[in-house]
């Protein structure tokens, strides 16, 4: 009968021992190294892409920016948050500057900051970054867009997750009210259905 080995430091171990756990092998180990070095491929390219990128288009240039936007998000991921915060504002900076105070785009980077905050459990930045984005698509789409449900959401979910409850349900059901209105009389919706 063949066994199927996995090689491994210290000799070949049967394939079923690996998949149990029995070896003492460390898998979690090798996986958040691989994951490490993953990101931190991506950043290098990333940050050579954009030496590339602000010498072809300049500074404000819309790929210059996008590729910032990824570069804050690598250093969130590998877990360098004062970067990933500062690169988030420097783009900030640059998307006021570029596309003014009432785009989309700058919207949509403040709801990456607000996640951020919302994941470090930093309810009152994450409130602040969900308000300013809802303040952007308020003044594009009118107060009862879904885009501005989504806000809502994002602000009562922050707040549950701080335990404040009273604030976090007036969030909920007032994004609740919005996607209710842009639904048919019996239409099942699973965006509504995630706020009940």
């Amino acid at each position: 009968m063949n066994v199927v080995t996995c090689d491994m430091e210290g000799g070949a171990k049967p394939f079923e021992e690996v998949l149990k756990g029995e070896s003492g092998y460390d898998f979690r180990r090798v996986r958040s190294k691989t994951k490490q070095n993953k990101t931190f491929e991506k950043l290098s390219a990333c940050l050579g892409m954009l030496d590339k990128l602000m010498d072809k288009y300049g500074p404000d240039h819309g790929k210059v920016i996008q590729t910032q936007l990824n570069l804050a998000a690598l250093y969130l991921e590998n877990g360098n948050d004062e970067k990933g915060v500062k690169k988030y504002h420097q783009v900030l900076h640059l998307q006021y500057k570029k596309y003014g105070n009432n785009s989309t785009q700058v919207a949509k980077t403040h709801v990456k900051l607000g996640q951020h905050w919302k994941k470090k459990k930093d309810t009152e930045k994450a409130i602040n970054s969900f308000s300013k984005a809802k303040e952007i698509d308020t003044f594009l789409f009118g107060k009862y867009h879904p885009q501005i449900a989504q806000h809502l959401n994002n602000m009562g979910t922050a707040e549950l997750e701080s335990d404040h409850f009273d604030a976090a349900m007036d969030y909920l059901q007032s994004a609740l009210q919005i996607q209710q209105m842009h639904l048919a009389p019996n239409e099942i919706n699973p965006d509504v259905s995630l706020t009940y």
